[in-house]
């Protein structure tokens, strides 16, 4: 068992955004930072006489408050937003590892670290109609990477995942957009994520329990710094 308040620093921390791991959190003070609650049980935190919660694999961005309590945090501060750009410098371009990628795409990604093994039943979790009938209790690697890219970036449509995901936005204001095809014309939803916002979940379920997603695609509202959150199913 992890000693209270354990930290490591990540792998994709770096001069433009801090990204630390705590687990075991108990009395942690947030001077300023976005606050990702990275597992299955609610967080709790206290800000003078108020308290407040963080739902499991949600966030919030936090000044001067307290985590009184919470199993696993991502810790996210934004050091300086000069020269951003330079993130495109030290992580790798996505068609290097997804060569059908569009090569004019200015998408950039970190390395990916695996942080825990999890269980929990994801439509339940994720709160879907009828979810007690729903799913099951299963095993996963919880993976988290960050993504870059300059304003106007279409990261592509795609619906094709092995696993299922959230995004948490760091820096800038992303869109989170849905579509009935793989044309950009048959959009039918479009959610914006503000810096510090964790989006609802995307997958759906079928009836022998399996997960798929909808045509889906994150656009870049503005230069944009964001998280996967990955569930890797065993």
């Amino acid at each position: 068992m992890a000693e209270a308040n354990e930290t490591r620093k990540l792998s994709f921390s770096n001069s433009w955004v801090g990204c630390t791991l705590v687990e075991s959190v108990q009395g942690l003070s947030i001077h300023d930072a976005i606050v990702v609650n990275l597992s299955s049980r609610p967080a709790s935190y206290q800000a003078g006489e108020f308290c407040g919660t963080i739902q499991p694999f949600q966030s919030r961005q936090l000044k001067g408050c307290t985590i009184t309590s919470a199993e696993r945090l991502g810790v996210f501060g934004l050091r300086t937003t000069e020269n951003l750009g330079g993130l495109a410098l030290i992580w790798d371009w996505f068609g290097d590892r997804y060569s059908g990628f569009n090569r004019e795409a200015p998408l950039y990604i970190s390395p990916q670290e695996e942080v825990a093994e999890i269980h929990f039943n994801p439509a339940v979790l994720f709160s879907f109609d009828g979810s007690g009938d729903c799913g099951r209790v299963q095993q996963f690697r919880l993976k988290l990477n960050l993504w870059y890219a300059p304003a106007l970036t279409d990261c592509s449509i795609h619906c094709e995942h092995s696993f299922l995901e959230v995004h948490t936005q760091i820096v800038g204001t992303g869109h989170m957009q849905k579509f009935r095809t793989s044309d950009a014309a048959t959009m039918f939803e479009d959610l914006i994520v503000p810096p510090g916002a964790t989006h609802e979940a995307f997958f759906q379920f079928n009836l022998d329990r399996g997960f798929y997603y909808p045509m889906h695609r994150y656009l870049s509202q503005t230069e944009c710094v964001w998280m996967a959150i990955e569930f890797h199913p065993y």
